[in-house]
């Protein structure tokens, strides 16, 4: 809120300096572009303190989370990866309770053997 407040301070002081019929008589356009020079970088350096209270996305990570974020990038996780017949009886289970009723043997068969060509390398 701050950093907006001096940025909107600054365009009005631009803004009436660069005016021709400028009321102050010892301040010229360039002189007042020159000062206004001096006093953003000023500005910012004392907007700063309250930007460092403000990440950005840069934050330091808890290190649980970290940990945690690590393994899924790196595709570790704790449990054992699935079976075909672990696959195979979770589509069936789904299928079911997409359609909300039971499915017949060769419905299963076919499910079975749309699993086993998408995972090829399952066991």
């Amino acid at each position: 809120m701050r950093t907006h407040c001096i940025l909107a301070a600054c365009l009005v002081v631009t803004s009436t300096c660069l005016r021709a019929d400028s009321r102050l008589a010892g301040l010229s356009r360039r002189s007042a572009v020159t000062g206004l020079a001096a006093f953003v970088p000023s500005a910012l350096i004392a907007g700063s303190a309250s930007a460092a209270e403000t990440c950005f996305g840069k934050c330091p990570e808890d290190a649980a989370k970290l940990a945690e974020r690590r393994a899924v990038q790196l595709g570790t996780s704790a449990g054992a990866p699935p079976t075909i017949d672990a696959l195979i009886s979770k589509s069936i289970q789904q299928r079911e309770d997409t359609l909300g009723m039971s499915l017949s043997a060769a419905e299963k068969e076919t499910i079975a053997e749309k699993v086993k060509a998408a995972y090829p390398g399952v066991r």
